[in-house]
């Protein structure tokens, strides 16, 4: 410890975050992970996730913008498989941390882009109802499996709300410390 106060161990983990890589703010880490794991004294996990310039706008706005990229690639192939295995997913970490009546909104651009995307992937002005359809069907029944964050919504959020409770009596039972 050698006498050091508090914001000099976190002035140095910031320095040390930051020469990896990590954006850190005074609001907390923006992702580890993934998630949002820490907020600063003057703000609360709400603003943090879900303010102005929260985190769900910040993730929402990084999606957006690579949806954008994906469709200025003129190899169709690429689209699809940029769509399918980086941008249609972006969201799914915060489907079990971000109560569904708050991330739906969100949700909703990035299906919205992702039909954008798809309609270039197939070469077409506008989706058809079919089309859009096989866009988020699973390809065992012959869609893209282009889901997005919107059809998991409340089923993720629920399961880890389950998983959280079960871990919480496993702790209670064995160590006995959380009441």
């Amino acid at each position: 410890d050698g006498g050091r106060s508090n914001d000099e161990h976190s002035h140095s983990l910031v320095q040390l975050l930051a020469a990896r890589g990590v954006r850190c703010s005074r609001e907390g880490l923006e992702r580890y992970l993934g998630a949002p794991v820490s907020i600063g004294r003057q703000s609360s996990v709400f603003e943090f996730i879900c303010g102005g310039s929260g985190h769900l706008k910040r993730v929402t706005s990084c999606a957006e913008k690579f949806l954008r990229s994906i469709q200025e690639l003129s190899h169709s192939q690429a689209q699809y498989f940029a769509l399918r295995y980086c941008c249609s997913v972006s969201l799914h970490h915060l489907t079990r941390l971000v109560a569904p009546q708050y991330l739906s909104s969100y949700a909703l651009c990035l299906q919205d882009g992702i039909r954008s995307v798809g309609a270039s992937i197939l070469a077409t002005e506008t989706l058809t109802q079919t089309q859009c359809e096989r866009l988020h069907l699973p390809a065992r029944e012959g869609g893209f499996q282009l889901g997005g964050a919107l059809p998991i919504l409340q089923a993720a959020f629920v399961a880890s709300a389950s998983s959280v409770d079960t871990w919480f009596k496993v702790v209670r039972s064995e160590w006995g410390e959380i009441d």
